[in-house]
């Protein structure tokens, strides 16, 4: 078994698991109580083969409702955030906000970091070349 990134760092977004045998996926679903949502994602021979949704101490597959990517997933993720009305995780606000804003277009209205306002301008440069179909994104 070769895990990617470890599963006990809840404040991660994404946690992808490697070549788990069937038996032992439980063991990676566990979280705890009031901790933030996250995906699971669990991959043996370069194939996704299940993702979950993880947080305050339950566990939902996604692919049996048709969800099997990571884009989807994430997708998912961010849906739960809106209909439960959470706040983002500090550890992971950023990336999220970020999503929020150049994926779903709906602006952010929390407080952001030096890094995100320094990536978000350079998004902003890389997405206006874009729409001006520059074939060269690079900044």
């Amino acid at each position: 078994m070769k895990m990617v990134v470890p599963t006990f760092l809840a404040r991660l977004v994404l946690v992808c698991v490697q070549d788990v045998p069937d038996g032992d996926i439980g063991k990676h679903l566990k979280s705890g109580v009031l901790q933030a949502p996250s995906i699971v994602m669990f991959e043996n021979d370069k194939k996704v083969t299940g993702v979950y949704i993880v947080g305050d101490g339950v566990h939902t597959e996604l692919m049996h409702i048709g969800v099997g990517g990571i884009i989807g997933s994430v997708i998912v993720l961010l849906a739960l955030y809106y209909i439960f009305d959470l706040g983002f995780p500090r550890p992971y606000a950023m990336f999220l906000a970020l999503l929020q804003v150049f994926v779903a277009q709906e602006p952010y209205k929390g407080e952001t970091s030096k890094g995100y306002k320094t990536f978000s301008k350079k998004l902003n440069i890389v997405f206006d070349r874009l729409s001006r179909d520059d074939v060269d994104p690079a900044i």
